[in-house]
């Protein structure tokens, strides 16, 4: 999958971020960061160590530690859907020296699910951008369809007999399960699971029909010819998989990416931040870290602080009226 590198938006906010830290007279928090970092950097990563999210969290450790001369540890703090992570990062010391690695659903999702909701911007400031990829639809080698066109003709021709399976209530793959059938006009049932394994094994047997998933994660069973990946959730065509349409090419208005980015606790100093987002900007669209990543269909995005936080509020209002519109109980 070819790399995309925002940087021209970040040069751009980097030069007039400069500009007003010499207005707001902070030369203070400038000369904190010339020694930034002076120990170790604890990037805290909301996942189990081992899957997609901690390999990701690790190679960008890795990065940094290097990039700014230091070093960086993984701290994995699972559970909660992010919240345990969450709150670990936001009542640390802002200096910097303890990051968030969220999954984009950590901090448009999970905060809807609590009561009341919480305010990831009153706990976090956003840094960048990391990663972005879509969302693959599968669908069982047993259905009679080969197309995503095709497939969603035969859902309508057959109401309510499909059953959609999702890895859990309230994750990324259960909304966008919900947001496909409702932009789609589909009317099937949706099966939750306790995570993918046994989701993807019945629907290879055919008692489950479709799911959303990481291309990567089911790509073997597709070249296997068990499961057929008849789109792409993305909002642009994935160049590594030319052959596979975006899903909004049949269903306008349906687009959606996955994504991890990068957050600090609230009062983190503003130089500080810019070192880090700086840090990110250099890395090399040839380098080892852009190159695993491209082989899990995964693209580098660096952007800046500002584009992060929108991304977010975009993202969270959009879940927001997925939940609304399917009736969605976290309770």
């Amino acid at each position: 999958m070819a790399v995309s590198f925002h940087l021209d938006v970040f040069k751009k906010s980097l030069v007039g971020a400069t500009a007003a830290l010499a207005l707001s007279g902070l030369p203070a928090q400038a000369s904190d960061a010339t020694d930034y970092p002076d120990s170790p950097i604890r990037i805290v990563v909301p996942f189990a160590a081992g899957g997609p999210a901690d390999l990701a969290g690790r190679a960008f450790g890795q990065y940094l530690g290097d990039e700014l001369n230091g070093s960086a540890v993984v701290d994995n703090r699972g559970g909660g859907g992010g919240v345990v992570a969450i709150n670990s990062v936001a009542g640390a010391n802002p200096d910097g020296h303890t990051l968030l690695f969220a999954a984009s659903g950590n901090v448009t999702v999970q905060p809807l699910r609590t009561n009341p909701p919480m305010q990831i911007d009153e706990l976090l400031r956003p840094i960048s951008q990391a990663t972005s990829s879509p969302h693959g639809l599968f669908i069982s080698a047993k259905l009679p369809v080969d197309t995503l066109e095709e497939f969603i003709a035969y859902a309508k021709e057959n109401p309510g007999k499909l059953n959609f399976a999702t890895p859990g209530v309230g994750g990324l793959g259960h909304l966008g399960i919900e947001y496909f059938k409702n932009a789609a006009g589909i009317d099937a049932q949706t099966i939750h699971y306790k995570g993918s394994s046994q989701a993807v094994k019945d629907m290879i047997s055919g008692e489950v029909h479709a799911m959303l998933s990481s291309p990567a994660s089911l790509q073997g069973l597709v070249d296997q010819g068990m499961l057929k990946m008849v789109g792409l959730t993305g909002p642009t065509q994935s160049q590594a998989m030319k052959d596979v349409p975006m899903v909004s090419r049949a269903v306008p208005g349906f687009e959606y990416n996955t994504w991890y980015g990068f957050y600090a606790p609230k009062d983190t100093p503003d130089a500080v931040i810019e070192k880090i987002t700086q840090a990110l900007s250099n890395i090399d669209s040839q380098s080892e870290l852009v190159k695993n990543l491209q082989a899990q269909g995964v693209d580098v995005v660096i952007t800046n602080p500002a584009k992060l936080d929108q991304l977010a509020k975009d993202d969270t209002q959009k879940w927001q009226k997925v939940i609304s519109d399917a009736g969605i109980s976290f309770n």
